[in-house]
């Protein structure tokens, strides 16, 4: 539809306090139907651009098209379809003698992520063991050894030592002697770890299940 122009009442015009001269007057636009409010342009003489009044609800937009920066962005890491590989390799080249090693190898960094090695030999009254612990990349992290001796047909004494590479300090020492008969037996332990030492009963009854009881201490710490 075509706007209508009109011309402004004379009151409308102004003239500048300074000097004669005056603004032009406004000139009205108004739309002849469909129009809900005025429209008005104040044309000048020096800036021939007309500017427009906005309504509230112009305002209201604009402010929020202006306002709402927020950006979203959304990221996506592709899991892992495969866990480690395990690999298991036992070795008895001959009698008493056994070898087992363990790793775990992360298919997707192509590293090694945790390892162990055990070798034991066993003879009829006694038994001995060295084992290794290793982290990420196979870095050495323990150090164990073990050594059980029979003492008749009911004794038996264990010795077992934890050694921490990253440390350089034994982080336990501990000491085991049993005694078995056909439907029970009793095993006192002693302990000594970095922080505490701990002396241990243990009952164990056939059938029944195993009831221990213990006491830490520090009195041998330095």
């Amino acid at each position: 539809m075509a706007d209508a122009i009109r011309e402004c009442p004379a009151a409308w015009a102004t003239s500048s306090p300074d000097s004669a001269t005056v603004i032009p007057p406004i000139r009205c636009l108004a739309r002849t139907s469909g129009a809900s409010a005025p429209r008005t342009e104040r044309i000048s003489s020096t800036n021939p651009t007309p500017t427009t009044t906005t309504t509230a609800a112009a305002r209201r937009r604009r402010l929020a098209q202006e306002t709402d920066t927020t950006t979203t962005i959304t990221t996506s890491t592709t899991p892992k379809r495969f866990s480690d590989v395990l690999a298991d390799l036992i070795l008895e080249p001959f009698y008493g003698v056994r070898f087992r090693g363990t790793a775990a190898f992360d298919p997707y960094e192509a590293r090694v992520t945790a390892a162990t090695t055990d070798l034991s030999y066993e003879a009829t009254r006694w038994r001995a063991s060295f084992g290794t612990r290793h982290g990420n990349d196979g870095r050495l992290v323990y150090i164990q050894g073990s050594l059980e001796a029979k003492i008749g047909t009911r004794w038996a004494v264990r010795f077992s030592s934890d050694y921490n590479t990253d440390t350089g300090t034994v982080i336990e020492n501990r000491l085991e002697v049993d005694f078995r008969e056909q439907c029970w037996g009793i095993t006192a332990a002693f302990i000594d770890r970095v922080d505490e030492d701990e002396f241990r009963i243990t009952i164990n009854l056939l059938e029944l299940g195993q009831y221990g009881f213990g006491r830490g201490f520090t009195g041998f710490q330095q």
